[in-house]
């Protein structure tokens, strides 16, 4: 986690999301799957479905692009 800290935040932010999805992903309960399917699903996505206008979609499609997996 140390040798992370030396990388721009976009690249730090999606090494951190990849670990963390690497780590439940070995966790076989239902509860991990369910974290899992919301932590891949990303919070553009799940605003998006919340409040849906023209201008929005193409803002939160980058949302999720960027603080997604």
């Amino acid at each position: 986690m140390k040798q992370l800290n030396s990388l721009p935040v976009d690249i730090r932010w999606r090494a951190e999301d990849r670990l963390h999805v690497a780590f439940h992903r070995e966790r076989h309960t239902s509860l991990s799957r369910l974290e899992l399917f919301f932590m891949l699903i990303g919070p553009g996505i799940l605003v998006m479905i919340a409040d849906n206008d023209a201008g929005g979609v193409i803002t939160y499609a980058q949302t999720g692009a960027i603080f997604g997996i």
